[in-house]
């Protein structure tokens, strides 16, 4: 069985870049025109940004909450750094929008002892999600994450475009996930 330790600091990191595959009509990202800017490299390696970050020099384990200002996961760095981290015994809360299928299906092949050191937060655009139909594949992801072990949540940012659809929302997170999806503001 697991040692658990305790979690010694809360880090806040954001992938560069504010590239996304969404357009949320709340969203800086889409209302600045800012969604197809390409995704961004990083300055350092991700193995040299998990050495920089390590558990040694943060003095233990960290949580790691893992952000884009546009999709997070668009980048194959972002899996890597993950990767590393997580390798490293930090726990890594990774926010997405949930509709990267080849990302999920690579992810879900890591080993266990990484997977059970990820958790997602799932962005919720519904009224996005199901005006490019893509409100299966979200769902068929955060099933298939759950499956390998990680941990999630469904947050949902509410704006006015969706009042209209409150209960029908409801009602898909009732169906989907036997519960409803936890509502969140956007950072500015």
């Amino acid at each position: 069985m697991e040692t658990i330790q305790k979690i010694k600091k809360l880090l806040l990191c954001q992938m560069p870049g504010s590239a996304c595959n969404l357009r949320c009509e709340y969203c800086y990202i889409t209302n600045q025109n800012m969604c197809n800017s390409e995704i961004r490299k990083l300055d350092h390696s991700p193995l040299e940004i998990a050495e920089a970050l390590s558990v040694k020099r943060m003095g233990g384990i960290c949580l790691i909450n893992f952000c884009g200002e546009g999709e997070t996961l668009l980048s194959e760095e972002a899996l890597e750094l993950v990767y590393e981290w997580a390798k490293d015994g930090h726990y890594i809360e990774i926010v997405t929008n949930g509709t990267l299928k080849k990302r999920f299906e690579t992810i879900s092949k890591y080993p266990m002892e990484i997977l059970s050191h990820i958790a997602f937060k799932f962005s919720f655009h519904y009224a996005e999600l199901k005006r490019l139909n893509l409100l299966e594949v979200f769902f068929d992801n955060i099933y298939l994450m759950h499956e390998a072990g990680c941990s999630f949540t469904i947050e949902m940012t509410p704006y006015d475009g969706i009042d209209d659809c409150k209960e029908e929302i409801l009602a898909v997170c009732e169906e989907k996930i036997g519960a409803p999806c936890h509502l969140t503001i956007v950072r500015d």
